[in-house]
């Protein structure tokens, strides 16, 4: 799988893309003064224990509290792909492991969203290039995405092997199948040095404080990429080409050759077609190439997308028209959750096939594509309706909500009130006011629907019923189509 990474740099933000095999299949955006805070150390202080929630908010410095849940604050086995949690009923109380005003190190796992704080966890980790370092765990681990069973052993040997020198577990991650021992070695060292280092700040500080900040959006999305995959990383900015050079000649020399400066006359993404991506990232609806389409809709609780055949007509087979555009679908959908960053729960609306080996067929297509998606996933099989049920690993906000704002004139609904219902609105107060005896009244509204309340006044004189006052109609451009005002 070729893939491609492109950082775009200016004054008030970075972009970067990911390209596999000629699509984006992420986009990254991180402001000025606006980091992400995923992966960061701070030394915090237990502002209050929630038993009942079997949870703990701490105060590490942020605009709101912390949130720790109990099988975050104990060490738990850690798993494959890192620190492991554990069972909600296999730990203990978290009155007993925490108290308020107690200081505790912790590391951000979310990012602050709707209005909730950062996630934290206890079971501390350092990524590096070839090593995810666990100086608080005794666990050492191999991704699952290594899949020979001798080469697994191999590489646990290895890291076990260094303990007296960096102690604590490791999680040996894909990257480093056919790397040399002195290579693991010496990441593994360079992270335990970071972690001593971090010790002895910490010996110093008081909460709330933050010990060790991750590094920039680009570092971060190279440090992360499959470097047997990455066929080239092209930036328009210097010192970021700079930075990664210097970084990967340390960690990833293979990867340091393939970081090409971009000089055209353009933007670097308007060149390579970027912002025309973006903009349809943005929008609710994804053509597919076969003319069938899908519908994102983000709401508060999940994501639901829908799957439609649109134009596409396929074959004579209606069966073999809707599992062509169903298996067409599942790969966008795996690009579009990635693409947009969607995560918690998601529901997939699949065109309901009859045939449960054609079911069977989307839904192993949808798990395949989704193996290439570093966020964790998990598939909750297929209901007979074709309807699929999925959770996404969600730590920061999705693409659309970093650079979009909910719409100031409909509050984020999507929806208006019709011109139509305003004005018969407006009709029933004018009624009122008649009742009561007023005999003159000024109506100021929007000028679509002070239109419509003009027609409607001559429509009623016409059938003889008029409102029973003199009427004065404004138009009011600059006002709310939803609102109005009236005066005697």
């Amino acid at each position: 799988m070729s893939c491609e990474i492109v950082v775009e740099v200016s004054p008030e933000e970075t972009r970067v893309v990911v390209v596999e095999n000629g699509k984006a299949v992420e986009v990254h955006v991180e402001r000025a003064g606006d980091a992400s805070l995923v992966g960061n150390i701070y030394l915090g202080r237990v502002d209050r224990v929630i038993p009942g929630m079997q949870s703990a908010f701490v105060d590490v410095g942020l605009e709101r509290h912390a949130f720790l849940h109990v099988t975050d604050v104990i060490a738990g086995e850690a798993g494959d792909e890192g620190a492991g949690t554990v069972r909600p009923e296999d730990a203990p109380p978290i009155e007993q492991l925490l108290k308020a005003g107690q200081e505790v190190l912790v590391q951000v796992t979310r990012e602050p969203f709707a209005g909730k704080g950062a996630r934290m966890t206890t079971q501390i980790s350092l990524p590096g290039k070839l090593i995810v370092y666990l100086p608080m765990s005794d666990h050492v681990g191999v991704s699952k995405r290594i899949t020979d069973e001798a080469l697994r052993q191999a590489l646990r040997d290895a890291v076990l092997a260094l303990s007296a020198q960096a102690p604590g577990g490791a999680i040996v991650r894909t990257d480093a199948q056919g790397q040399p021992v002195d290579a693991l070695e010496r990441e593994l060292l360079a992270l335990a040095q970071d972690w001593t280092a971090l010790a002895r700040t910490r010996a110093t500080a008081r909460p709330p404080q933050l010990l060790l900040a991750q590094p920039d959006l680009a570092l971060r999305i190279v440090r992360d990429a499959k470097a047997g995959d990455v066929a080239r990383i092209v930036t328009d900015d210097d010192r970021t080409r700079e930075r990664l050079v210097t970084w990967l000649e340390r960690r990833s020399p293979e990867l340091a050759a393939k970081v090409q400066a971009y000089r055209g006359p353009s933007g670097l993404f308007e060149a390579l077609g970027f912002e025309q991506e973006i903009d349809k990232a943005l929008r609710d609806r994804v053509w597919l190439k076969s003319g069938g389409t899908l519908v994102i809709d983000q709401l508060e609780a999940l994501v639901s997308i829908d799957v439609n055949t649109g134009k596409f007509t396929g074959s004579k087979r209606l069966e073999d028209t809707l599992l062509q555009t169903n298996l067409e679908a599942a790969r966008e959908v795996a690009r579009q959750l990635r693409l947009r960053d969607l995560g918690g729960i998601v529901v997939v609306d699949f065109i309901d096939m009859e045939n449960p080996g054609h079911r069977q067929r989307v839904l192993a297509e949808l798990e395949g594509a989704l193996q290439k998606d570093r966020a964790r996933t998990t598939v909750l099989g297929m209901s007979d309706f074709g309807l699929v049920q999925l959770t996404r690993q969600r730590q920061k906000r999705s693409l659309d909500r970093t650079l979009l704002d909910a719409c100031p004139y409909c509050a984020g609904s999507g929806r208006l009130r019709s011109v139509e219902t305003t004005a018969i609105q407006v009709l029933r107060r004018i009624r009122h006011a008649a009742q009561s005896g007023t005999a003159f009244l000024r109506v100021r509204a929007h000028p679509d629907v002070a239109s419509a309340l003009r027609k409607r006044e001559a429509d009623l004189r016409r059938e003889g019923r008029p409102l029973g006052l003199s009427l004065e109609i404004l138009d009011d451009p600059g006002r709310h189509r939803e609102t109005f005002e009236l005066t005697t």
